[in-house]
């Protein structure tokens, strides 16, 4: 591949982690937002203690697994799992969003 077929493919990456990290940054805030209103009073800093927990833990099986994903098939199998598995928690989590309610300040 010539020098600029590297330069386009690298921008493009650059580009999807640029994407990526906005869109990261904004999912945290919202989650710290929504578990300050769906935690019982009194149990806030647990329950972002469990948040944390299950963010490094998550990360930690799933790069494991995407990792003998990419080795067993292909990174394309692999980023089509990601996405599956984004798709499935995002189904998920807008699931309950009726069930929430802003509490009495």
């Amino acid at each position: 591949m010539p020098i600029v077929g590297h330069v386009r493919a690298g921008a493009r990456r650059y580009g999807a982690l640029l994407a990526i990290g906005l869109l990261l940054a904004s999912t945290a805030t919202a989650c710290s937002a929504l578990l300050d209103v769906v935690a019982p009073p009194g149990t806030v800093t647990e329950a972002f203690a469990v948040l944390v927990m299950a963010v490094v833990a998550g990360t930690a099986a799933l790069n494991a697994l995407g990792g003998a994903l990419v080795d067993s098939a292909s990174y394309r199998t692999a980023a089509l799992a990601a996405a599956a598995v984004g798709a499935g928690g995002a189904a998920v989590a807008f699931g309950p969003r009726r069930t929430l309610s802003a509490r009495a300040a």
